[in-house]
């Protein structure tokens, strides 16, 4: 059995909670266009919402002692959460300046941002712990 830490499993936990952040500003721009208004962001919010259980699901392997698991799903889901959750932010947010959709672009990019880094820490957390148990095996 892998060794995790404490503040491994907090960051898995907040990794959890980035992916219901993100999950709930996709579903209100789901909730937008319903009722025929403009979505919070350019960006498709169905896919949002299942990359963000993507996450979850990554994380929640983390939690239940999956260390590989999650960190093979992480390494995977960081470069399109990068090239897809934040450079179509801020590529579209530099074309609406002065819109009143400039705000939910700026926080539909901290929120990626802060995801980025919670699952990099997570990835590098598991990283560790899976070198050390594999150090302690030879």
């Amino acid at each position: 059995m892998i060794a995790l830490g404490q503040r491994y499993r907090n960051l898995l936990l907040l990794q959890l909670i980035y992916a219901g952040t993100g999950s709930l500003f996709n579903f209100i721009s789901l909730v937008r266009i319903a009722i025929g208004d403009t979505p919070l962001t350019q960006t498709n919010p169905a896919i949002g919402i299942l990359v963000m259980a993507c996450i979850a699901g990554a994380a929640s392997a983390g939690l239940f002692g999956f260390v590989k698991t999650f960190a093979v799903c992480n390494l995977m889901l960081i470069p399109p959460l990068l090239f897809g959750g934040i450079v179509p932010h801020v590529l579209a947010s530099a074309h609406q300046i002065g819109s009143t959709l400039l705000i939910p672009l700026v926080v539909a990019v901290g929120i990626n941002i802060f995801g980025v880094v919670v699952m990099t820490l997570g990835l590098v957390s598991a990283m560790v712990a899976l070198l050390r148990n594999f150090l302690s095996k030879t």
